[in-house]
């Protein structure tokens, strides 16, 4: 079909002329130009407000599948906010949740984050880790109580444990029984499943050290035992916390696990099994950019891997330049070598990409330590910003 037929039935769709449309587009017989057709079709009734009417266009174009792996992504990806804006939230997380972890774009995470299933709080933390605040989040979250999710987990990225805890508990009040929250974010879950439970007691609470909330979710989900594995980490719990990953390996081997893992080993001066789970990360996941980062990490603990380690964190960065695990790695090793302009250099150009209270602590630091005070002092001041 040359490029004028092809401006004809894009024409003929948008002006409503639509069995002279489908009379041309089931003459094509040859499958990758049909694939393009029905998705330029899908797409241009979806631009026009047709949204329902694009459905069946966008399911036949994914169901010839003769697209690339990007573009068949990109294919879903677009359906999925198809779907989003018809409020069809359960398709959209059907249509997005066969791409892997490693391939979710923060577009994706955010659409699912509006799939109101279980998946959604997977989405959730992954947006959290790559880096952005709730409020960058908010905006994608139909939910209340999953907004509350957010907002306590993103209290624990950045080490304000009391009033993460304060959400975690008010969950645990108003769900003690573990199906009601399973129902809100799947109303297709059944009574027996019973995925979610949302303790509501916590032991030994303190303003010094607080005890992190113990989600005691199903077994079968990868986010209860990654949330608490975090939590037991951040207060020094590396023992407790490295059973919470272990339980997490058990469902999925994901890029979050293997760090939870790794940083415990290394807290506990365990260096044989953080070398053996980093390099079980890059054989499990060798196209994550985080599990080059983790390489690299468990390398700069040892005294002849800082060279390999500077390797490591650089292919990180390459497969993934917004790898803030690679940045912060990287710009860590340069530090310990008094390679200060460097990591500065480094870090300075993350700052517009990546405003967060540890990027500004980190640069603090290096000019503190480079006796450059008046920028220590600002960037010490942007931090205590962003905490506030």
């Amino acid at each position: 079909m040359t490029f004028s037929r092809l401006d004809e039935l894009e024409d003929l769709f948008q002006n409503g002329i639509y069995k002279s449309a489908q009379w041309m587009l089931n003459e094509e017989q040859e499958p990758l130009t049909k694939h393009r057709l029905l998705e330029m079709v899908a797409d241009s009734l979806a631009r026009t407000g047709q949204e329902a009417r694009s459905f069946r266009y966008y399911e036949n174009c994914l169901y010839l599948n003769y697209g690339t792996p990007e573009q068949m992504i990109a294919l879903r990806t677009k359906f999925a906010q198809v779907c989003v804006n018809v409020k069809d939230f359960f398709k959209a997380g059907q249509i997005l949740e066969i791409i892997p972890m490693d391939q979710r774009t923060i577009q994706i995470l955010k659409l699912l984050c509006q799939s109101r299933q279980p998946r959604c709080l997977e989405a959730v933390v992954a947006l959290l880790d790559y880096g952005l605040g709730y409020r960058e989040i908010e905006g994608s979250l139909n939910d209340q109580d999953i907004k509350t999710f957010a907002a306590a987990y993103f209290d624990g990225k950045k080490g304000d444990y009391e009033q993460g805890l304060q959400k975690w508990m008010s969950l645990g009040k108003k769900y003690p029984s573990s199906i009601e929250i399973a129902r809100k974010l799947d109303m297709n879950i059944v009574e027996s499943m019973d995925i979610y439970a949302l303790a509501d007691t916590l032991s030994s609470l303190s303003k010094q050290r607080p005890e992190p909330l113990a989600i005691s979710m199903d077994s079968r989900h990868l986010v209860s035992h990654q949330v608490q594995g975090i939590f037991l980490m951040e207060t020094k719990k590396y023992e407790d916390a490295i059973k919470a990953f272990r339980n997490a390996y058990k469902i999925c081997r994901d890029v979050l696990t293997y760090e939870g893992l790794v940083k415990c080993y290394l807290h506990l001066n365990r260096m044989t099994d953080a070398t053996t789970t980093y390099r079980e990360a890059l054989t499990t996941i060798p196209k994550a950019a985080r599990s080059r980062a983790l390489a690299g990490l468990v390398l700069t603990q040892i005294s002849n891997g800082h060279e390999k380690a500077e390797e490591y964190f650089n292919q990180a960065l390459q497969m993934d330049r917004n790898c803030i695990e690679a940045v912060y790695g990287l710009s860590q090793l340069w530090q310990n070598q008094e390679k200060l302009d460097k990591a500065i250099k480094l870090l300075e150009s993350y700052v517009p990409y990546n405003r967060s209270e540890q990027i500004h602590i980190r640069l603090g630091n290096l000019y503190l330590q480079s006796q450059n005070y008046e920028r220590a002092q600002r960037h010490f001041t942007s931090a205590l910003r962003y905490k506030n």
